[in-house]
Protein backbone atom coordinates (compact mmCIF):
# COMPACT_ATOMS: atom_id res chain seq x y z
CA UNK A 1 0.00 0.00 0.00
CA UNK A 2 1.53 3.51 -0.95
CA UNK A 3 -0.13 6.85 -0.33
CA UNK A 4 -1.17 9.29 -3.24
CA UNK A 5 -0.46 12.61 -2.69
CA UNK A 6 -3.30 13.95 -4.89
CA UNK A 7 -5.89 12.52 -2.91
CA UNK A 8 -8.05 14.40 -0.40
CA UNK A 9 -9.06 11.80 1.47
CA UNK A 10 -6.92 8.49 2.69
CA UNK A 11 -7.42 5.04 1.83
CA UNK A 12 -7.73 2.68 5.07
CA UNK A 13 -4.62 1.58 4.40
CA UNK A 14 -2.63 4.76 3.86
CA UNK A 15 -4.17 5.92 6.76
CA UNK A 16 -2.81 3.67 9.02
CA UNK A 17 1.09 4.32 6.89
CA UNK A 18 0.29 8.30 7.38
CA UNK A 19 -0.73 7.85 11.43
CA UNK A 20 2.71 6.16 11.68
CA UNK A 21 4.29 9.47 10.58
CA UNK A 22 3.74 11.04 13.93
CA UNK A 23 5.52 14.60 13.02
CA UNK A 24 5.43 17.39 10.67
CA UNK A 25 8.94 16.40 10.27
CA UNK A 26 8.87 12.62 9.25
CA UNK A 27 5.29 13.34 7.02
CA UNK A 28 7.24 15.70 5.27
CA UNK A 29 10.48 13.52 4.77
CA UNK A 30 8.54 10.76 3.45
CA UNK A 31 6.60 13.48 1.32
CA UNK A 32 9.92 14.07 -0.25
CA UNK A 33 10.95 10.30 -0.59
CA UNK A 34 7.66 8.95 -1.98
CA UNK A 35 5.74 11.75 -4.34
CA UNK A 36 6.42 10.58 -7.79
CA UNK A 37 7.14 12.91 -10.68
CA UNK A 38 3.53 11.75 -12.21
CA UNK A 39 1.65 12.78 -8.66
CA UNK A 40 3.88 16.02 -9.11
CA UNK A 41 2.42 16.42 -12.92
CA UNK A 42 -1.00 16.13 -11.68
CA UNK A 43 -0.64 18.35 -8.41
CA UNK A 44 0.99 21.03 -10.93
CA UNK A 45 -2.10 20.93 -13.21
CA UNK A 46 -5.11 20.59 -10.51
CA UNK A 47 -7.11 23.94 -10.27
CA UNK A 48 -5.37 25.87 -7.06
CA UNK A 49 -8.78 25.52 -4.62
CA UNK A 50 -8.12 21.53 -5.31
CA UNK A 51 -4.66 21.81 -4.56
CA UNK A 52 -5.44 23.22 -1.66
CA UNK A 53 -7.38 19.87 -0.06
CA UNK A 54 -4.54 17.43 -1.30
CA UNK A 55 -2.90 15.29 1.38
CA UNK A 56 0.41 16.83 -0.54
CA UNK A 57 -0.43 20.40 0.06
CA UNK A 58 -1.89 19.48 4.27
CA UNK A 59 1.55 17.91 4.56
CA UNK A 60 3.49 21.25 3.07
CA UNK A 61 1.07 23.19 5.45
CA UNK A 62 1.50 21.30 8.69
CA UNK A 63 5.33 21.17 8.05
CA UNK A 64 6.01 25.22 7.34
CA UNK A 65 4.10 25.70 10.45
CA UNK A 66 5.94 23.56 13.01
CA UNK A 67 9.01 24.68 11.13
CA UNK A 68 8.41 28.34 11.19
CA UNK A 69 5.77 28.68 14.40
CA UNK A 70 4.57 31.82 13.87
CA UNK A 71 3.98 34.91 11.13
CA UNK A 72 6.99 36.34 9.23
CA UNK A 73 5.90 39.93 9.44
CA UNK A 74 4.03 40.76 13.26
CA UNK A 75 4.46 37.55 14.86
CA UNK A 76 0.94 36.12 15.45
CA UNK A 77 0.72 32.76 16.03
CA UNK A 78 -3.04 32.83 15.56
CA UNK A 79 -4.75 31.70 12.13
CA UNK A 80 -1.35 30.94 10.60
CA UNK A 81 -1.50 30.57 6.37
CA UNK A 82 0.73 29.20 3.90
CA UNK A 83 1.75 32.08 0.63
CA UNK A 84 3.14 31.77 -1.87
CA UNK A 85 5.66 33.77 -2.74
CA UNK A 86 6.19 32.51 -6.35
CA UNK A 87 3.10 30.10 -8.19
CA UNK A 88 5.41 28.99 -10.84
CA UNK A 89 6.82 26.46 -7.81
CA UNK A 90 3.14 24.62 -6.67
CA UNK A 91 3.15 21.30 -6.41
CA UNK A 92 6.94 21.33 -6.12
CA UNK A 93 7.30 23.14 -2.88
CA UNK A 94 8.83 19.90 -1.36
CA UNK A 95 12.14 20.59 -2.97
CA UNK A 96 12.50 24.19 -2.09
CA UNK A 97 10.23 25.91 0.47
CA UNK A 98 11.54 28.99 -0.11
CA UNK A 99 8.56 30.18 -2.01
CA UNK A 100 6.66 29.99 0.51
CA UNK A 101 6.23 32.13 3.58
CA UNK A 102 3.92 31.70 6.75
CA UNK A 103 1.34 34.80 7.69
CA UNK A 104 -1.52 35.34 10.07
CA UNK A 105 -4.70 35.51 8.51
CA UNK A 106 -4.54 39.56 8.43
CA UNK A 107 -1.15 39.58 6.92
CA UNK A 108 -2.07 37.37 4.10
CA UNK A 109 -4.91 39.34 3.30
CA UNK A 110 -2.55 42.34 3.17
CA UNK A 111 -0.17 40.53 1.42
CA UNK A 112 -2.75 39.98 -1.43
CA UNK A 113 -4.01 43.56 -1.68
CA UNK A 114 -0.60 44.77 -2.01
CA UNK A 115 0.36 42.03 -4.85
CA UNK A 116 -2.74 42.93 -6.48
CA UNK A 117 -2.29 47.11 -5.81
CA UNK A 118 1.36 46.54 -7.22
CA UNK A 119 -0.07 44.47 -10.56
CA UNK A 120 -2.38 47.38 -11.39
CA UNK A 121 -0.10 49.88 -10.31
CA UNK A 122 2.89 48.60 -11.90
CA UNK A 123 3.63 50.80 -14.94
CA UNK A 124 2.35 53.62 -12.94
CA UNK A 125 4.79 52.83 -10.07
CA UNK A 126 7.88 52.37 -12.77
CA UNK A 127 6.74 55.82 -14.13
CA UNK A 128 6.72 57.24 -10.12
CA UNK A 129 10.28 55.54 -9.90
CA UNK A 130 11.50 56.81 -13.13
CA UNK A 131 10.97 59.81 -12.31
CA UNK A 132 12.43 60.05 -8.81
CA UNK A 133 15.33 58.64 -10.13
CA UNK A 134 15.77 61.59 -12.98
CA UNK A 135 14.88 63.78 -10.37
CA UNK A 136 17.37 62.54 -7.51
CA UNK A 137 20.60 61.38 -9.23
CA UNK A 138 23.77 63.26 -9.17
CA UNK A 139 24.72 65.57 -11.84
CA UNK A 140 27.49 63.46 -13.17
CA UNK A 141 25.19 60.29 -12.64
CA UNK A 142 24.06 58.81 -16.29
CA UNK A 143 20.53 59.29 -16.97
CA UNK A 144 18.56 56.06 -15.65
CA UNK A 145 16.28 54.61 -18.73
CA UNK A 146 13.08 52.37 -16.96
CA UNK A 147 10.77 50.68 -19.24
CA UNK A 148 7.45 50.03 -18.81
CA UNK A 149 8.26 46.16 -17.27
CA UNK A 150 10.55 47.65 -14.43
CA UNK A 151 10.46 45.61 -11.30
CA UNK A 152 8.51 47.96 -8.62
CA UNK A 153 10.46 46.16 -5.87
CA UNK A 154 13.67 48.83 -6.97
CA UNK A 155 12.46 50.76 -4.50
CA UNK A 156 13.99 49.22 -1.73
CA UNK A 157 17.77 50.67 -3.61
CA UNK A 158 16.94 53.96 -3.90
CA UNK A 159 17.72 54.65 -0.48
CA UNK A 160 21.49 54.38 -1.73
CA UNK A 161 20.69 56.99 -4.70
CA UNK A 162 19.29 59.24 -2.09
CA UNK A 163 22.17 59.64 -0.45
CA UNK A 164 24.35 60.96 -3.41
CA UNK A 165 22.94 64.78 -2.54
CA UNK A 166 23.01 64.16 0.97
CA UNK A 167 19.62 63.81 1.13
CA UNK A 168 16.99 60.41 1.45
CA UNK A 169 13.73 59.38 0.06
CA UNK A 170 12.23 59.75 3.10
CA UNK A 171 8.36 60.31 1.71
CA UNK A 172 8.62 57.20 -0.07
Amino acid sequence: MRIDFTETDLSPGGREIFKSLHTPEKRFSALQKLITPQETARLIAMQYTGFLKTLYWRIIREFVIAEYTCCHYCGSKNQLNIHHLDYSQRGQEYKDLSCLILLCRDCHETEHVIEKMADENKQATSQLLAALVQQHRAPDRPKAVLNKDYDPRVIMNLKEYGDIRGRGYGGL
